[in-house]
């Protein structure tokens, strides 16, 4: 069990703001302290907005006191973690905004020196390995994820067995079990979604409170917060999938 003060290590893309979002929220509930590394790539429903990408949304968090600790660092991410399947002017625009926060940033030639880079900022935050008690990995990051296809087979949410590849090929997530820190893999929403008994991209959207999740878990448990949370997201996700489907029924309907 978690105790307040442990450290979470958090490696995210912006493919999921939701999910790191209420990744922080339980951190901030549970008295934890949080060591974030996070990239400003997006996929398609992420954080894309170029005037609005996950550097703006973490420095909204900061104005408004939802989270005070600083990233340990932001990288570009996509191919690479380089951007280097995003056009020039993409990478610019991101490069652009790092700049400006003020956020250390870096880039390494490969894969393994960028996990290398993100395992010592993560000890030297936490002080020693000993107080990391947990590494939430959210999104497809390039370094976090590494390029051994087996990491595909990781099930989503709590895994606490050792998970390791050959060679140069494993990312943060391999990293971490390798040292035998249970992961928190938040990839695979659907899989979530239907282990949890929770309807995915329901209409009407369930009133919060009433799926199987809220029956069948104690609400002492702490497992709930972090379930409840991803819960959360997933009806966010939801109501702004449903959103965007509204908005581009809008456009194609003659008026």
């Amino acid at each position: 069990h978690l105790q307040p003060g442990d450290g979470v290590a958090i490696g995210a893309s912006a493919s999921f703001p939701a999910a790191l979002v209420a990744t922080l929220a339980a951190v901030r509930v549970l008295k934890l302290k949080p060591l974030i590394i996070f990239s400003l790539g997006a996929s398609q429903w992420g954080a894309n907005i170029p005037q609005f990408t996950l550097a703006h949304i973490y420095q909204c968090l900061q104005r408004s006191n939802f989270v005070q600790e600083e990233p340990l660092a932001v990288t570009l991410g996509g191919e690479r973690d380089a951007g280097l399947d995003m056009p020039s002017e993409g990478r610019d625009l991101l490069r652009r905004q790092i700049i400006a926060t003020g956020w250390y940033s870096f880039r390494e030639p490969n894969l393994a020196a960028n996990v290398a880079r993100r395992l010592s900022l993560y000890q030297e935050g936490a002080g020693s390995w000993e107080k990391i008690k947990v590494f939430v990995n959210i999104g497809g990051s390039y370094a976090n994820l590494g390029t051994d296809a087996r990491v595909l087979s990781l099930r989503p949410g709590l895994n606490r067995g050792a998970f390791s590849s050959f060679g140069n090929r494993g990312g943060v997530i391999q990293a971490m079990a390798a040292r035998h820190i249970p992961i928190i893999h938040l990839l695979y929403f659907r899989g979530l979604a239907a282990e949890y008994g929770l309807e995915w991209d329901p209409l009407p959207l369930p009133p919060p409170g009433k799926s199987r999740l809220f029956r069948e878990l104690r609400f002492r448990d702490k497992r709930f917060l972090w379930l409840n949370l991803i819960y959360l997201s997933l009806v966010f996700l939801g109501g702004v999938s449903q959103l965007i489907k509204n908005y581009r029924r809008d456009l194609i309907t003659p008026r």
